[in-house]
């Protein structure tokens, strides 16, 4: 299951969004912490869809691997700013 760490350059915390839950909701872009948000168009237009096309690729590639027999391969996509 994906899920994403968000860090909030505001209050230094981070918080988990997973696939599972409720990624598109505009709660899902807000810092449990601070209460600081990420911009909607932001989120809508670019996050998500990056979220949604690293997941669908994991699966695919588990889909290899199972439907094909080729060896398993996932990965994860990290981001580290310069403040982190």
């Amino acid at each position: 299951m994906a899920f994403m760490r968000i860090y909030c350059g505001s209050c230094g915390q981070h918080w988990e969004v997973y696939e599972r839950d409720d990624w598109n909701s505009s709660k899902a872009a807000i810092c449990p912490h601070c209460g600081k948000s990420i911009d909607g168009q932001t989120w809508v237009n670019q996050v998500v869809p990056a979220f949604c096309a690293a997941a669908d690729a994991n699966r695919e590639l588990e889909r290899d691997a199972t439907g094909y027999g080729l060896p398993r391969f996932r990965f994860d996509i990290l981001s580290k700013s310069r403040t982190d």
